[in-house]
């Protein structure tokens, strides 16, 4: 699995029926891809099993969602 994979992932589970609500309730300050929070947890603990316990940073991947206007993608970090 690669960060790729995760970021396809992300874009195919993509609902803009809830987007906005979601973007709504952030007072529309971020775009959302509208992928709830159990539904996104789950997508990212397949990508991160390990990341918890050797606390190793991937900063390629940080950086790489941070660029990315959606803020699902700027939103795994505390749950993995």
């Amino acid at each position: 699995m690669s960060l790729a994979d995760l970021l396809e992932e992300l874009e195919a589970a993509k609902d803009p029926e809830k987007a906005g609500p979601m973007e709504a309730y952030m007072r529309h300050q971020f775009p959302f891809l509208g992928v709830a929070g159990p539904e996104r947890n789950a997508l990212y603990k397949k990508y991160f099993p390990s990341a918890k316990k050797t606390k190793v940073i991937d900063w390629n991947f940080v950086d790489t969602c941070w660029e990315k206007e959606p803020r699902e993608y700027q939103l795994w970090l505390p749950t993995i």
